[in-house]
């Protein structure tokens, strides 16, 4: 298994716009079920406007590292597979 700084030079070699360095201090598992809802236009804009008031910054920063960390994924991917 590659260690911490290997993973880091590795996603920073690969990333046309690195991330600055970002340390996992801890974890911790969850169960979760992801639902499928169907519902009104007018219903979704109201829980969309009601997430937003909601939703704290560590919220928002994870919703962005875990965006970060796709992004760079799929962009290591493409780079081996060419």
């Amino acid at each position: 298994m590659k260690d911490d700084s290997t993973i880091e030079g590795i996603i920073r070699q690969n990333t046309d716009n690195p991330l600055p360095i970002i340390r996992i201090v801890s974890e911790e598992d969850e169960a979760h079920t992801k639902l499928v809802l169907e519902m009104e236009p007018e219903t979704r804009d109201m829980l969309i406007k009601w997430g937003k008031i909601e939703a704290t910054d560590d919220q928002f920063a994870e919703i962005g590292f875990i965006k970060a960390l796709e992004d760079t994924i799929k962009d290591m991917e493409s780079r081996d597979a060419e």
